[in-house]
């Protein structure tokens, strides 16, 4: 049953506004009705209760709380004043804590010998790690991480953001090498607002350089280059008719011309690059089609008759490059690491 305040209302003073706040009262109202949680946080024999916000009671015992918690194992060397919920069976020290109960519950499940909780999204894990900071508990903070960095790699900027305050420098790196998969690297998100102007700025440095490596590894040509040179998408040969007018360096070290198509799949790689950094750009189904339509005009790009759009280039190109260039991107952007 919901009680409401009595509110002396005459026909006069009677307004929207008082109605309203009639609803508010007794809206307000629900958090006066106690619950106790769900296994096995409903104990009666234990010796600590924790009052959420929500006014959800979970009974926990005091030594799990000291051993997880360096906020409550300061908080228990002090005295205790008598609890205001006792129990025939003996008192029970109930601290009210300004938590919701579902930011609660997952970091105590974390502490018990029960299974882990799992975590459908990371506006449902955010609020665990600010209440795991707060009580310093170190070892669920750790496990939460590991759940951090799962939604990194669909949220790495968010992620970015809370492990910077959270102090999770090792989280941080990752984050930011995930955010160079991120194609709109200048999306707002809430989480920004609680860093510093300084860290998203060597973020978004961090992204440039690593942006300006992968490019430069790509055009350069360097990662071209093998004991078998004798492709047909590139030219060891300088001076060809269907060349690009500059020259660049192999893996060997020697001077050579890729074909116009082949210098125009480069161009495509880089302008893609810049926009997302990862290795399944380079390896996207409509630029392989793209590199096929480009080369089939070339007296050397031959099509396989009886078969469709097969040619010895896509036979040999793709596992080249996963073997060749996107090694070398990895190494282009290892060298860069951003300041935190």
């Amino acid at each position: 049953m919901l009680y409401k305040r009595s509110v002396s209302v005459t026909p006069e003073t009677y307004s929207l506004d008082t109605a309203s706040a009639e609803v508010a009262i007794a809206d307000k109202s629900l958090l006066f009705l106690r619950r106790t949680a769900s296994s096995p946080f409903d104990d009666p024999s234990t010796d600590t209760i924790l009052r959420t916000a929500d006014n959800v009671g979970f009974h926990v015992w005091r030594g799990i709380l000291k051993e997880a918690s360096s906020t409550f194992a300061d908080m228990f060397s002090f005295p205790q004043s008598p609890s205001s919920e006792s129990r025939p069976d003996g008192d029970a020290l109930a601290i009210p804590v300004t938590e919701h109960s579902s930011a609660l519950e997952p970091l105590l499940r974390l502490c018990y010998p029960v299974p882990d909780p799992t975590f459908s999204s990371f506006a449902e894990l955010k609020p665990v790690l600010e209440v795991a900071r707060k009580y310093q508990m170190d070892y669920p903070m750790q496990l939460l991480l590991r759940h951090l960095l799962v939604f990194a790699v669909d949220a790495p900027l968010q992620a970015y953001a809370v492990a910077l305050q959270l102090g999770a420098a090792d989280v941080a790196r990752a984050a930011a090498k995930l955010y160079l998969r991120q194609e709109d690297s200048c999306a707002f998100t809430e989480e920004l607002e609680y860093i510093s102007a300084a860290a998203y700025y060597w973020l978004l440095e961090y992204r440039r350089k690593c942006v300006a490596a992968a490019c430069d590894t790509a055009w350069n040509t360097s990662w071209v280059g093998d004991e078998n040179f004798t492709f047909t998408w590139y030219r060891s040969a300088v001076g060809a008719a269907t060349c690009r007018p500059s020259t660049t360096k192999d893996r060997q070290g020697r001077y050579t011309v890729p074909s116009t198509w082949f210098a125009q799949h480069l161009e495509d790689v880089v302008v893609a690059l810049s926009v997302r950094l990862c290795r399944e750009t380079v390896e996207t189904p409509s630029m392989w089609d793209r590199l096929v339509e480009e080369g089939a005009a070339c007296a050397r790009f031959t099509i396989e008759p009886n078969s469709h759009r097969r040619c010895d280039c896509p036979d040999t190109y793709p596992s080249y490059a996963d073997k060749y260039l996107e090694e070398s991107l990895d190494k282009a952007t290892a060298g860069t690491s951003v300041v935190l």
